[in-house]
């Protein structure tokens, strides 16, 4: 008994590589967009993940900015120096 899973025109030789190509360059199109999706998943990740380590790190989330902002300022007021 013979199982195909292809349609009944891959049967016949008269074309049937054509249909077939098809069906592997459809496939490979999907695996190749799923993988570019996965890994904008996973950066996006990433980035929450460490955002909410620097989050942790600092025990405030708008912390590090507003003691980077001051810094700035020091460094600007005092010439060069802190």
């Amino acid at each position: 008994m013979e199982v195909c899973l292809l349609p009944a025109i891959v049967k016949n030789n008269k074309g049937g590589g054509a249909l077939v190509l098809l069906i592997i360059l459809l496939v490979a199109g999907a695996i190749y967009f799923l993988s570019i999706l996965f890994k904008l998943a996973l950066s996006r990740s990433r980035e929450y993940m460490a955002d909410a380590g620097a989050v942790e790190l600092t025990r405030n989330s708008f912390g590090s900015g507003q003691r980077a902002e001051k810094d700035i300022r020091s460094f600007y007021h005092t010439g060069g120096s802190k």
